[in-house]
């Protein structure tokens, strides 16, 4: 981070907050999980490849906003869905939205709306999680918070939407089920911090996109042992260089465009935020439903039965 625009918001302070213009200064934020992928990966692996592409996303906004002021958040080490294994550090869904409406909440009740919220951790319902809490503080503070990975990599992975660079997108095509520690995280690594890489050649390919139904079951048991999913044998670093690079052109596109347009913004999200069975509060409000109707259930009932008594 070589701009003389970038800084650290816990070296900032409150004067030097209070005097920049809330109309031209960018938070950047990355929450990401600690968590195990694989004997061959760094636990904060997800927490590393957030913060690099922030960093691109930030260098090309400063090219383009060369006025503005650029923060950058320490990361929210935090995430649900995660692979099991010694390291993986685990929170409730209810607890991350939480912190994350109130840490967003903290800058944008400020004046502070332009934030992008960054990561690099695919859980489906960790991604609807982060899309509600933005939505809900976009909604109050009329803030322009963008988060585009979850929107991105569920159409990537669950829409199969093709990606800009055509030898990136045939590699994707050829490796599915490769969604975790396996070839492309890997490759990933091996561009961006070859030194925490530890070996991975000799490392098995479990595959979870074979079609046989017990295969599948054998390769989820491997998968669930080992820590990752795919072929990390194959990584190499050209591919975590097209990785990086396509991640920065797209995030810094939705970015720009969810600056000037609202409808842009309030549809970058996840493919599954329209499932309300993985939002935050389904649960407890189903259970206050079905409180709410046994009870009218119960009182219609004492009430049938205290009618036909009378008569």
């Amino acid at each position: 981070m070589s701009s003389n625009n970038f800084l650290q918001l816990i070296e900032l302070s409150p004067s030097d907050l209070k005097s920049y213009d809330r109309n031209k200064t960018i938070f950047f934020l990355n929450l990401s999980p600690i968590e195990n992928h694989g004997s061959h990966l760094p636990l904060g692996m997800d927490i590393l490849e957030g913060q690099v592409i922030s960093e691109g996303v930030a260098q090309k906004f400063a090219h383009d906003y060369p006025d503005w002021k650029i923060v950058f958040c320490p990361p929210i080490t935090m995430g649900m869905g995660l692979m099991p294994g010694v390291g993986s550090i685990s929170f409730k869904q209810k607890t991350i939205y939480k912190v994350l409406v109130e840490y967003l909440s903290s800058l944008t009740k400020k004046g502070f709306k332009y934030i992008f919220v960054s990561g690099f951790h695919g859980s489906l319902r960790h991604l609807v999680t982060i899309d509600e809490a933005i939505h809900y503080i976009n909604k109050k503070y009329k803030a322009k918070i963008v988060s585009p990975f979850g929107h991105t990599f569920t159409n990537i992975l669950l829409n199969k939407k093709d990606l800009p660079t055509k030898e990136l997108n045939k590699i994707f095509k050829a490796s599915p089920g490769d969604i975790h520690g396996g070839m492309l995280e890997t490759s990933f690594m091996l561009h961006i911090r070859p030194d925490l890489v530890r070996e991975y050649k000799e490392l098995n390919h479990i595959d979870i996109s074979q079609k046989n139904i017990f295969k599948k079951a054998f390769a989820f048991k491997s998968a669930l042992q080992q820590g990752y999913f795919g072929n990390p044998a194959k990584a190499e670093p050209h591919i975590g260089k097209l990785i990086l690079d396509d991640s920065i052109d797209l995030f810094y596109q939705s970015l720009k465009q969810a600056m000037q347009d609202d409808k842009f913004l309030f549809n970058l999200k996840s493919t599954n935020y329209s499932k309300y069975y993985m939002r935050t509060n389904f649960l407890s409000n189903l259970i206050i439903i079905l409180a709410m109707l046994s009870g009218i259930f119960a009182y219609f009932s004492v009430k049938s039965k205290y009618s036909i008594s009378k008569k």
